[in-house]
C-alpha cells in the first residue's frame, strides 16, 4: 500500500507487517502521544474519555471499507489481498483490544 492508492496488491509479508504495526506498534506510539500531550494524566472526565477512545482505537483493526477501495481500484487480486489483510487484523485484534481495554479502563476510569 506504500505505492499509493492503486496498490492494493499485498503479499504475505505486507499483510503480516501491517497486522503487527497496526495492532502492536501503534498502541505504544499512541500512548506516547497521549503522555506527551498531557491527556494520559488528565483529571477532567472529557479528557479522560478522549484518551480512552484514542488508546482503544489504536488497537482496532483496519477499516473494512478497504475492501471496497480495492474492488473499485480494478487491480487484479486487490480484493483478495485486502480480504486477507482484514481477516488477519480481525483474528488478532481481540487479543490486542482486550489488553488495551483493560489498561485504558484502569488508566482513564472515572468515578461518575
Amino acid at each position: 500500500m506504500s505505492k499509493g492508492p492503486k496498490s492494493e496488491d499485498l503479499d504475505g509479508t505486507a499483510i503480516i507487517l501491517s497486522t503487527v504495526l497496526r495492532l502492536v506498534v501503534c498502541v505504544p506510539l499512541c500512548f506516547g502521544v497521549l503522555v506527551a500531550s498531557g491527556i494520559a494524566g488528565a483529571q477532567t472526565g472529557t479528557m479522560k474519555a478522549l484518551g480512552f477512545v484514542l488508546l482503544l482505537q489504536s488497537s482496532m483493526p483496519a477499516a473494512s471499507q478497504l475492501n471496497l477501495i480495492a474492488k473499485d481500484s480494478g487491480i487484479s487480486g486487490g480484493t483478495e489481498s485486502m480480504a486477507a489483510l482484514l481477516f488477519y487484523h480481525n483474528i488478532f485484534s481481540p487479543i490486542t483490544c482486550t489488553a488495551v481495554l483493560a489498561v485504558a479502563l484502569n488508566m482513564f476510569g472515572t468515578n461518575l
